[in-house]
């Protein structure tokens, strides 16, 4: 849309910078969201099928952190591992198109029963908590 003056172009920019990166951080979020979730169905899959001679265990976290990070110059922490790992046990079926981050399933997954889980999961997305938002209501 044509600008009337300077300062109109310049907020304009502006509103399209906000937009464009908005949308970008929302992609990363969600693709992080669905190769956090990917790595724990591997990790799962790959530990019921070794006949015994894979454990879920700290060790194998630890083992995967370090191969990771020596072969891919990637820091994953042992615990962030086994943060994935429970996200797939929690949610055997990827969330599709779900604004939430993987922050926000890592509050979720303090939920024990799976029904509740699924409430506040659809409430945060209803009402568009942050994080933070979903920490306060599962804590109450």
């Amino acid at each position: 849309m044509p600008s009337t003056s300077y300062r109109d172009l310049i907020i304009s920019i502006q509103a399209a910078f906000k937009t464009g990166f908005l949308a970008a951080q929302k992609a990363l979020e969600y693709q992080r969201l669905k190769t956090y979730w990917e790595i724990g169905r591997r990790i799962n899959f790959s530990v019921a099928s070794s006949d015994g001679t894979l454990f879920l265990s700290e060790k194998l976290y630890q083992d995967i952190s370090r191969d990771i990070e020596t072969q891919m110059q990637l820091n994953l922490t042992p615990d962030t591992i086994g943060q994935m790992v429970q996200f797939y046990k929690n949610y055997p079926q990827f969330p599709k198109n779900t604004p939430l981050t993987f922050t926000h399933y890592l509050a979720l997954q303090r939920i024990p029963s799976s029904a509740k889980r699924r409430q506040f999961e659809q409430k945060a997305i209803k009402e568009d908590w942050s994080t933070p938002d979903t920490k306060l209501a599962i804590a109450q």
